[in-house]
């Protein structure tokens, strides 16, 4: 009787590591875009490792200085985009249907401009996009004896839609606390772990607008800067990176500023304002309004949901938040972490991560 031994099969499994922070990014990806993507490549398995949001940086940060090869893909916001750049591997866009991406967007984060070559080189995707805003709660806002009440003290209109600079929140933040209405006055991010790049950038946003020397004619910066940088390279200028704009009495206007709006929060030695509790401190109304992410709405009960409005910063802008998907340079897996990038893209232009919009951050 002769016997035939079967060819022998490869039974490895190539494992995939994607890191990033508790929310939106981790709940698309877990529920699908891994399952089509494993599906589409039998063999291999994606793991994602998700943190807390003022946590996952620097976890992400600790393998990358160290040159491992333990993630294959990293998330970044923009705020960090400039020390995570050295570590990430230059992405091919013609894999991508750049059209489909906010480029305002991508300018902030994912693309690095060389201003001696003039070239850009894309580093991070960015396949969803979410605003930073003011929430505002109704039943404070739309009362309307607090509205005659608000308007004959400060003589201006509570609707935050009107207002026109910072200097009016800490009116508002005034009259709530000062007639104990709410606890806390408006909201907005103060952890010093990673939140800072958020909050303080949405105030001094404010004066770069308003200062045209700063901008010089590019009130949202130059890609890559943002308006924490100036929005031109001045005559004599030595440097690949133009000089940062807040380094001077603008800047420290609006720091200070961003001190006043703190001080009718939490003492930040007690408990500090983050991306990762603005939501539940709003939902308990303990403040009237809160500067976070439309994104995470979708972390609210639907009964919370209804709650609130939303309202542009003080002068009519918003911070653009936005989550970056990379590539290490230390990946081992480098093809297939782009197929998976490229899958994320495809089919987050189809379906958006949380409702009303997608994060973020």
């Amino acid at each position: 009787m002769t016997t035939t031994t079967p060819p022998p099969t490869n039974t490895s499994v190539i494992t995939l590591t994607v890191v990033t922070y508790a929310g939106s990014p981790a709940k698309l990806l877990n529920s699908i875009v891994i399952p089509l993507f494993e599906q589409e490549h039998p063999g291999v398995k994606v793991q994602v490792l998700s943190y807390p949001f003022t946590s996952y940086l620097e976890k992400e940060m600790t393998v990358l200085e160290a040159g491992s090869s333990q993630y294959d893909i990293v998330t970044y916001t923009q705020g960090p985009g400039p020390n995570i750049l050295p570590y990430l591997s230059p992405l091919n866009e013609s894999a991508f249907n750049i059209s489909n991406l906010i480029m305002t967007v991508m300018n902030f984060g994912g693309v690095y401009y060389n201003p001696q070559t003039g070239q850009t080189t894309l580093y991070g995707i960015a396949p969803w996009a979410s605003v930073l805003v003011l929430w505002y709660n109704i039943k404070f806002f739309d009362n309307v004896t607090l509205q005659q009440e608000f308007y004959n003290e400060y003589h201006f209109s509570l609707n935050p839609w009107t207002w026109q600079n910072w200097t009016q929140v800490l009116d508002v933040d005034q009259f709530f606390t000062s007639h104990n209405i709410t606890k806390y006055g408006v909201l907005i991010y103060d952890d010093p772990a990673y939140d800072l790049n958020e909050a303080f950038p949405l105030v001094f946003e404010w004066y770069y607008m308003h200062n045209s020397t700063l901008n010089c004619g590019n009130p949202a910066g130059l890609p890559g800067y943002m308006t924490l940088f100036m929005g031109c390279y001045p005559k004599g200028w030595p440097y690949s990176f133009p000089p940062p704009s807040f380094n001077n009495s603008v800047g420290v206007e609006a720091l200070k500023m961003y001190k006043s709006l703190v001080s009718y929060e939490p003492n930040p030695s007690v408990l500090t304002v983050s991306f990762d509790n603005t939501p539940s401190l709003l939902a308990s109304e303990q403040a009237p309004a809160g500067f976070t992410y439309m994104s995470q709405m979708a972390w609210l009960t639907p009964q919370n949901r209804t709650m609130f409005r939303f309202a542009p910063a003080p002068g009519g802008y918003a911070g653009a938040g936005a989550t970056y998907f990379a590539i290490s340079k230390y990946s081992q897996h480098k093809d297939l972490a782009m197929q998976l990038l490229e899958l994320i893209v495809s089919t987050t232009c189809r379906s958006s991560p949380s409702t009303p919009s997608a994060s973020s951050r």
